[in-house]
């Protein structure tokens, strides 16, 4: 939701002395560096240098998203993408998606086994035939689940 002039003058501001700030106190700690001798590694001061910039940093993005959306970001962490681990469906449309895939897949990283530009592809074209057979063995229990809901709606009848 934007903000209101007031609220966005108020917020600019803040940000503006947050950054000064931060600005301020990385150059302080890192002027304090100049009083080692060069020969001699002090981390902790380093680290502290490293922290204010990256908070100067932080908010110099989130100044700039204030001026372009004229609403402050949100404060959620930052979190890394990982990729889920593929699951094989067990009934349903998915698995018969998932089945065709699959094969295909499983085709490709075979022809790709003799090809030097992939190397990884033996670990590639293993995973894929594990998770093929997985699917296939879903597939078959659901099919014998559909032919047995069959047998038994006949017989009952």
């Amino acid at each position: 939701m934007p903000l209101s002039a007031a609220q966005y003058r108020t917020a600019f501001a803040q940000l503006c002395e947050n950054i000064a700030n931060y600005n301020r106190l990385a150059a302080d700690c890192a002027n304090r560096l100049h009083d080692y001798p060069e020969n001699i590694a002090v981390p902790e001061q380093v680290k502290q240098v490293l922290h204010y910039d990256d908070l100067y940093r932080i908010e110099l993005t989130r100044r700039k998203y204030l001026q372009e959306n004229r609403m402050l970001p949100s404060d959620e962490p930052v979190r890394d993408y990982k990729k889920p681990d593929f699951t094989v469906p067990t009934s349903g449309l998915e698995l018969g998606t998932a089945l065709r895939n699959l094969s295909k897949n499983v085709s490709v990283w075979k022809k790709r086994l003799t090809d030097n530009r992939y190397p990884d592809a033996d670990q590639k074209h293993a995973m894929y035939v594990a998770l093929y057979q997985e699917a296939k063995s879903n597939a078959d229990a659901e099919r014998a689940r559909q032919q047995s809901l069959a047998n038994d709606a006949r017989n009952n009848n």
